[in-house]
């Protein structure tokens, strides 16, 4: 089931998101690293009901943000300005399993 994230789950996503990003730097991948996407963004995501989480029998396997905010690291990302009146949208998915993610995190 796909769902809105709740705060207590930041902790959780920030874990997959981790993981995620060791696996997508092992394959030449640089969008993410220990430093980015951030704890601070994901609650924001949250306050603006835009993170969604997949979740099977409680478990939480994924998440998404579906959003029309660009923050500063996409505008660097897109070289466009900050202030830009063009349509944007993000809509960035996070998918492994968090037993994956836990293992890979151990590393």
């Amino acid at each position: 089931m796909i769902r809105l994230a709740k705060i207590e789950e930041i902790d959780e996503i920030v874990a997959i998101t981790r993981a995620c990003a060791i696996k997508m730097i092992a394959n030449g991948i640089h969008q993410w690293n220990k430093h980015y996407p951030t704890r601070d963004a994901f609650e924001h995501d949250v306050e603006r009901e835009e993170l969604y989480v997949l979740e099977n029998s409680g478990n939480l396997l994924g998440s998404i943000v579906i959003s029309t905010f660009k923050d500063l690291f996409i505008t660097k990302l897109n070289g466009l300005p900050k202030a830009t009146n063009l349509p944007f949208t993000s809509i960035d998915w996070r998918y492994i399993p968090i037993t994956k993610a836990r293992e890979l995190l151990k590393n």
